[in-house]
């Protein structure tokens, strides 16, 4: 519910943190920010709009309040299954219920494209869905995810704790077979 609340957030309150950047930390609008520049890939994708815009969109509306994200993260150690049910597969082979669901794509030459391209890669997408519940130290975490051709288009969700920070994803992906 936070994480919804700070993406609505974001776009309005991340010009105000960048005005109050120089105040380092007690910027009270730092959580609002994101320290990581765009990606190559990013900027390449998007060669065709203004810089500032570009920087906007990574930092305000793709990973909306980073810093915040940075603040609170699940412990990290061996997770201990508690509970686990679904499928993912690659390249119809099964793997670990623990790894989310993905969608890859490629371009038309076949040329991987990971997250972009106009087909999906059926090789490297992780298909399928799971939901696991597991514990780190004691404590009690969730993970669930789906990724698979749902209502004529590809959809991949991601709800929960990952190794890294608690996640929320939703892709609606128009890839072509």
């Amino acid at each position: 519910m936070l994480n919804l609340l700070l993406l609505i957030l974001a776009p309005i309150f991340y010009p105000l943190g960048e005005l109050f950047k120089p105040l380092g930390r007690y910027n009270p609008f730092w959580i609002f920010l994101n320290d990581e520049p765009p990606t190559d890939w990013y900027i390449k994708s998007k060669k065709d709009q203004p810089y500032w815009l570009i920087i906007y969109q990574w930092k305000a509306i793709r990973n909306p309040a980073w810093n915040f994200h940075k603040l609170i993260r699940p412990k990290q150690g061996k997770p201990k299954i508690i509970s686990s049910r679904g499928y993912i597969s690659i390249n119809n082979k099964k793997i670990s219920n623990m790894t989310l669901a993905v969608l890859k794509g490629k371009f038309k030459d076949g040329q991987y494209a990971d997250n972009k391209g106009e087909y999906i890669d059926l090789q490297k997408s992780k298909l399928g869905s799971s939901f696991n519940w597991y514990k780190v130290e004691n404590n009690l975490y969730f993970r669930g995810s789906f990724a698979n051709y749902f209502l004529f288009r590809w959809v991949e969700l991601h709800i929960g704790a990952n190794e890294k920070r608690y996640t929320f994803r939703f892709k609606i992906k128009n890839y072509k077979q």
